[in-house]
């Protein structure tokens, strides 16, 4: 049998090896590593000249055998000149170096291991803490975001409510300067009578002043014939004339002075001002239309104008529901499609109007919600010289 550094070519072989061991392997394999897991047993015959075949060995092809990878791990193991060692102490020494060697090689790679690990946890411990920093701030950042949201909402409310009072305040002014205009009226209405029955019982005064007059006249005359009291009574008659004159006079002063007319009133906007025999009255041009208004209203809220839709609103509607402003910038706010599917004018005169509007909404959820109130009633404000809605009803 061949020694641990003998080559055998299984090809060239191939039917010599065969007639005595069993192949196991790829025989075309160039690869001449096998191991022999079961020599072939054989005998000499009693001639002495040949053998006899007992039975045959086993061979695997491709396998590297022990002993031939001792042989091809020490090849790898040279000496510092690079060549293999001859012998066993030479081995021994270039092993116990490279033992050393790896063993200083190991203990450097330990205390690189122990340095990376203390870097890492120090990282760590740094990244921990910078999260932990990072969570404070923006839970500063959160909690300042809000508080600001907070104040914008408070000087919002305050904002309005501070406009509504205005708006009230401006209303009650309004409502009592009508009053105080409506009392003088009725004080010049009165006073106009008075001094109608004071003029008559002035005619009345006159016309007997007059007779007298005539009478004196006549007596005068005959006197004025007589060429008695001549210059007196020419004084009398010039005396009472003048002071008839006067009184009529201050009549006409008087009316003039009281008249409604020189009453300033506060005339809305866009309205006309008609005045007959001391009556009155008030046509109204260029107001808006009711639909238009409606429509302008609900497109307003689409885009989010809520400060002109607040405006729209009456004292009565926002009494009614207790509402805010912010809430009713949140109920807007939730609401994604305002949908006007039919509008029709139920009825309408010069202070008021009613408007049934049917109304749906998509939600920022998806879900769509239908008004349940569609009837509008509206309010013609003179002050302002515009439409508000006054309430919404079912019916």
């Amino acid at each position: 049998m061949p020694n641990g550094n003998r080559k055998i070519n299984f090809n060239r072989l191939n039917n010599q090896i065969k007639s005595l061991f069993i192949i196991q392997g790829d025989t075309e394999n160039e690869n001449s590593n096998f191991i022999l897991e079961k020599p072939c047993d054989v005998k000499i015959l009693p001639s002495g000249e040949s053998w006899q075949l007992i039975s045959k060995g086993d061979i695997l092809i491709g396998k590297m055998s022990s002993a031939n990878k001792l042989l091809n791990q020490l090849e790898k193991i040279k000496n510092d000149e690079g060549l293999v060692p001859e012998n066993i102490d030479s081995l021994t020494n270039i092993l116990l170096k490279n033992y050393a060697l790896n063993s200083e090689i190991k203990e450097e790679q330990k205390k690189n291991k122990e340095t990376l690990s203390l870097v890492i946890n120090d990282l760590q411990k740094k990244e921990n803490d910078l999260v932990n920093e990072t969570i404070k701030i923006q839970s500063s950042i959160m909690e300042l975001d809000q508080r600001i949201s907070n104040k914008i909402t408070r000087i919002k409310a305050d904002i309005y409510e501070a406009i509504n009072r205005n708006r009230k305040s401006n209303i009650e002014t309004t409502d009592k300067l009508n009053k105080i205009i409506k009392d003088c009226e009725q004080s010049i209405t009165t006073i106009n009578h008075m001094l109608e029955q004071k003029s008559k019982s002035i005619n009345s005064l006159s016309f007997l002043l007059l007779i007298v007059t005539i009478s004196m006249g006549m007596i005068s005359y005959h006197l004025y014939n007589l060429g008695i009291f001549e210059n007196f009574f020419e004084n009398y008659n010039s005396i009472k004339l003048d002071q008839y004159s006067s009184i009529n006079q201050n009549k006409e002063t008087s009316l003039k002075t009281i008249s409604p007319s020189n009453i300033e009133k506060k005339t809305p906007e866009n309205s006309s001002i008609i005045e007959n025999n001391n009556i009155t009255s008030i046509t109204y041009s260029n107001r808006e239309n009711i639909i238009d208004f409606i429509r302008n209203h609900y497109q307003k809220l689409s885009n989010r104008a809520y400060y002109d839709t607040w405006e729209n609103l009456s004292e009565n509607f926002i009494s009614d529901l207790n509402l805010s402003y912010s809430d009713y910038e949140d109920w807007w706010d939730s609401v994604s499609t305002i949908k006007i599917e039919n509008i029709t004018l139920v009825s309408e005169n010069n202070d008021s109007a009613k408007i049934r509007v049917t109304l749906t909404y998509r939600l920022n959820n998806g879900n769509w919600i239908s008004d349940k109130k569609p009837y509008i009633y509206l309010k013609y404000d003179l002050n302002q010289g515009k439409w508000l809605i006054d309430k919404k009803l079912s019916s």
